[in-house]
């Protein structure tokens, strides 16, 4: 029989040959060596497959599954599916551990039998600035303390799956996977869910995972259809309500929850707006959404909250959808779009090297 490493470290491969090496060997490294690392080639095309293959053939810790391109998903999915360790972990191609990140998570996950999740701090790295998110090293039971440290900290504002270790048994128990059904915001629909369902939460002030937006595969710079936009809404609303009664967050508490549903209901909205033919078309179908989707009862528990009221009012186009004033959304998003317009055309006529003094004077009019 083989044996069972303690931890699976999965990683979804898709197209990373240039920055899939060092993500493997920042893994290989780790000061804990008892874990079996996954890598899931999701139908790459620029050698990343051959890659992999290779550090498998190096270290038989290392496991590779070949699958035709379907997302990352299904991709973590399946490596899952294939993991045979107690607690999981998931790694982005283009991220990196630091050497200790394994061990502090996996100390930090057994210092309780209860605990079926543990965080460590992270460094995010982007157009070459760092900034560093980190957590003061404690464990949380029972509905109350989880309740306090969901609405009072850092841990929903990034719902990522990295920089977390994952009780394996919780995901096969309530069989929580990623919906492959959606490309964006999957990963706060995972976390969501199997918060719903966690007894216990560790946090270690080690900072171990490196994040970085390097990868040219990056969803965030594609456009989502309104299809999509709507299925993230419906499940990650329900999830998101679901998070709240299972521990009892009432009032302020809901605040982080309520904000993310306002940002992707802002995204939703703007998208309707832009792919309506007419603008009539547009305020129906946005109303509609409103209705279905702004939950009145998440509504009502934060309006008094000043984190709340902040979040709303630092944001004309966010005042709107929560007043429902369409006609003035759609109006405010057809002047900012006229306004960058403007400027794109003002700073292109800039770089041709003609007089700036004109142009200079047409940017401030444009900017008051």
């Amino acid at each position: 029989m083989d044996r069972v490493s303690k931890i699976s470290v999965i990683v979804p491969v898709y197209n990373a040959a240039n920055l899939v090496g060092d993500c493997v060997y920042s893994i290989l490294r780790q000061t804990f060596s008892d874990f079996e690392l996954i890598l899931v080639d999701d139908g790459s095309t620029d050698g990343s497959a051959e890659i992999c293959d290779g550090f498998a053939g190096i270290d038989t810790r290392v496991k590779v599954i070949h699958q035709k391109n379907q997302g990352v998903s299904v991709a973590r999915n399946a490596g899952i599916a294939a993991s045979k360790a107690n607690w999981i972990t998931f790694v982005d191609s283009d991220d990196l551990l630091l050497d200790c990140c394994l061990q502090a998570l996996y100390d930090a996950a057994n210092a309780n039998a209860d605990i079926d999740i543990a965080y460590c701090g992270y460094l995010i790295v982007a157009n070459d600035s760092n900034r560093a998110v980190s957590f003061d090293t404690k464990w949380y039971f029972g509905k109350e303390d989880i309740c306090d440290l969901l609405a009072n900290s850092k841990l929903l504002i990034r719902c990522s799956p990295w920089a977390k270790l994952f009780r394996k048994k919780v995901l096969d128990d309530y069989q929580l996977r990623f919906d492959t059904e959606l490309s964006i915001s999957e990963d706060r629909l995972f976390l969501y869910e199997f918060l719903c369902h966690t007894q216990g939460i560790a946090l270690t002030s080690y900072i171990g995972y490196i994040y970085g937006s390097f990868s040219p595969n990056s969803l965030k710079h594609k456009a989502i259809p309104v299809e999509m936009l709507v299925h993230r809404q419906e499940k990650i609303q329900t999830a998101g309500l679901n998070l709240l009664k299972a521990f009892e967050m009432t009032g302020g508490s809901c605040y982080l929850v309520a904000r993310h549903l306002m940002l992707i209901l802002s995204e939703l909205i703007r998208q309707v707006h832009d792919e309506a033919t007419k603008n009539k078309t547009a305020i129906v179908e946005q109303n509609g959404f409103r209705e279905r989707f702004f939950n009145t009862f998440l509504l009502n528990e934060v309006a008094n909250d000043k984190r709340w009221q902040d979040y709303i009012s630092e944001d004309e186009l966010r005042q709107q959808i929560a007043l429902g004033d369409f006609k003035k959304y759609n109006r405010l998003i057809e002047k900012k779009d006229f306004i960058l317009k403007c400027k794109r055309t003002v700073y292109q006529l800039m770089k041709r090297k003609r007089s700036n003094r004109p142009y200079a004077k047409a940017l401030s009019i444009i900017n008051r």
